[in-house]
């Protein structure tokens, strides 16, 4: 609620307009949605979500946070430090604060426990009256320094320009809830990296050079985009499925397409449980698996290897 309460603050502050999605019997938001008051927008939509995988109770002691730097890393001296991806969220603030305009900000919670916050944003239609302004969707979800993910195969060739002009590297990436907002609305959408490590363990850390390398990448990528980008739709009949196995792989997970292709892909379900519900393929089990079954190996067997995946299938 903290966290919330001061976001909100920090936004009102910097001239936004704020929309809070609040069940009522709820203290916990589902999201915050900010905009423009004068709806002159930077064409970028831009993504994170404020909940964590720390803990009050159970195994592990996360809280309080009792923050420490040292040799170039940020650490919570108690356990789980909460980078991911309350850092994604500082670094969104830090590069709209570089413009006059603005581009628009969606913060999410339930992130880690399946994506119930961006479902209730996607619910509320709060984004159709925005759609012909944004040229694309961005999160800022993913560990590491200067990555860029992308969930969906057929990439508008000029975003992978686009991409790496900037500087970043393409990774394969497992789950983020933006992928679900960019799919429900057909928006090119990538998720790139806030500069943390080890997320989701006591060691996990934040970089500070790789963080502020990002602000300052997320800070030019808002000054570039000047175009729209799409996801690439052939211009003939021609009908190409990729294997379930390149799902979530972006242009990683293929070398070069016809352009004038049409690229179909079913999307895939869990393999360990069959859900089709916020699935995603991961790289440690080799498998695509929905959030709750992740959760559930990884807090039986302590961490996620195709070995343990398969015990989780059994």
């Amino acid at each position: 609620v903290n966290c919330q309460m001061h976001l909100v603050r920090v936004l009102r502050e910097a001239g936004y307009s704020v929309i809070i999605g609040h069940e009522p019997h709820k203290i916990d938001a589902d999201y915050i949605f900010a905009y423009p008051p004068n709806k002159e927008v930077i064409p970028v939509l831009l993504m994170a979500h404020w909940d964590t995988v720390r803990t009050k109770t159970g195994k592990r002691a996360d809280e309080p946070v009792i923050l420490f730097s040292e040799n170039g890393k940020i650490e919570n001296g108690c356990g789980v430090l909460g980078a991911d991806d309350r850092a994604g969220i500082q670094m969104i603030l830090e590069a709209q604060d570089a413009y006059e305009e603005k581009p628009l900000l969606l913060f999410t919670n339930y992130e880690e426990t399946g994506g119930a916050g961006m479902d209730a944003f996607i619910k509320s239609k709060l984004l159709d009256e925005w759609l012909d302004v944004i040229y694309l969707a961005v999160s800022v979800d993913r560990k590491g320094h200067n990555q860029w993910v992308c969930y969906y195969t057929n990439v508008d060739d000029t975003l992978d320009e686009f991409m790496q002009r900037l500087g970043y590297v393409e990774e394969y990436g497992t789950y983020t809830d933006g992928s679900d907002l960019a799919r429900r609305y057909g928006l090119a959408h990538v998720n790139v990296s806030y500069g943390g490590y080890l997320p989701h363990t006591a060691d996990e850390f934040v970089l500070i050079d790789s963080f502020q390398s990002g602000v300052e990448r997320l800070t030019n990528l808002l000054s570039k985009v000047d175009r729209k980008f799409y996801r690439a739709v052939g211009m003939t009949n021609t009908t190409v499925v990729y294997p379930s196995s390149h799902y979530g792989k972006g242009t990683a997970a293929y070398d070069k397409i016809d352009k004038n292709v049409t690229i179909m892909l079913p999307p895939p379900t869990c393999d360990v449980c069959g859900s089709d519900k916020a699935v995603a393929w991961n790289t440690k089990a080799k498998l695509f698996i929905c959030p709750k079954c992740v959760n559930r190996i990884v807090g039986k067997y302590k961490e996620m290897t195709p070995e343990n995946a398969l015990l989780g299938i059994e």
